[in-house]
């Protein structure tokens, strides 16, 4: 019986095939994950005579029902998503924000590691009003922020294997600036990458005044390639060909 493997999370280090897996039959959830896949357990090329095997990419998908297209008037802020964690980016988010002259909601828990020097440091520029922290909240409360935001942002430090933010606030209507780190540009259009500090506070200003994508382009975009039924469509092909006896 054909076996497929497929990995939600990164993997660090580097790991030999284990040698039962004649036809490991790997898979990742993006593209970036799927080649660092290929760098960690080592299954791309080999020696003279070695199979030559590759992971494929079965990007996530979100049920749209459950993130509404809102196609009212926006409330002119930015909204980070994440934990108040130095990898996630809070505080390059913050800079981004400021320099705009745009405000910030930031949401989020923040007290997954006792004593981490990172949260004070973030927290001494929530002002309650430019810089507003709300904490964790409710998934619903977390739709109606995604859907009156003007722009989300995601800007981590470390390579997303996926991302599920972006097609989340996208599939509301909300134009998600991200950082050219692991998946996320492929998630997005090519006018959100932002690969400097100049780009995305340039971007988030024409988000805010509605310069930057409309509303049903972003649900568009998320409806096509990232939606729950886009990402079955993706797995009956990954089956049928492992049904099929096709290895990769």
């Amino acid at each position: 019986t054909p076996v497929i493997h497929v990995y939600h999370d990164a993997q660090s280090g580097k790991f030999p095939l284990p040698e039962y897996l004649t036809a490991p039959r790997f898979c990742g959830v993006s593209y970036s994950h799927a080649a660092e896949l290929n760098r960690t357990f080592h299954i791309v090329g080999g020696g003279a005579g070695a199979p030559l095997y590759s992971t494929r990419a079965l990007h996530h998908g979100v049920e749209m029902d459950q993130y509404p297209l809102y196609t009212e008037e926006r409330n002119g802020r930015a909204l980070v998503v994440a934990r108040v964690q130095w990898f996630k980016g809070i505080w390059e988010s913050i800079q981004i924000a400021q320099r705009a002259g745009v405000g910030l909601d930031i949401v989020g828990p923040m007290d997954h590691i006792q004593g981490d020097p990172y949260v004070p440091f973030v927290m001494q520029f929530v002002d309650g009003k430019n810089i507003v922290y709300h904490g964790e909240v409710p998934h619903k409360k977390k739709v109606e922020m995604m859907q009156k935001a003007s722009a989300v942002l995601t800007f981590p430090h470390h390579s997303e294997a996926f991302g599920l933010i972006v097609p989340e606030a996208m599939s509301c209507g909300t134009p998600v600036l991200v950082k050219p780190i692991g998946a996320l540009p492929e998630l997005v259009p090519k006018e959100h990458i932002c690969g400097t500090m100049y780009h995305a506070v340039r971007k988030l200003r024409d988000a805010v005044d509605d310069r930057l994508i409309s509303p049903a382009e972003c649900r568009a975009w998320v409806e096509k390639d990232f939606s729950f039924e886009a990402m079955i469509r993706r797995y009956n092909e990954v089956i049928s060909d492992a049904v099929g006896g096709i290895v990769w």
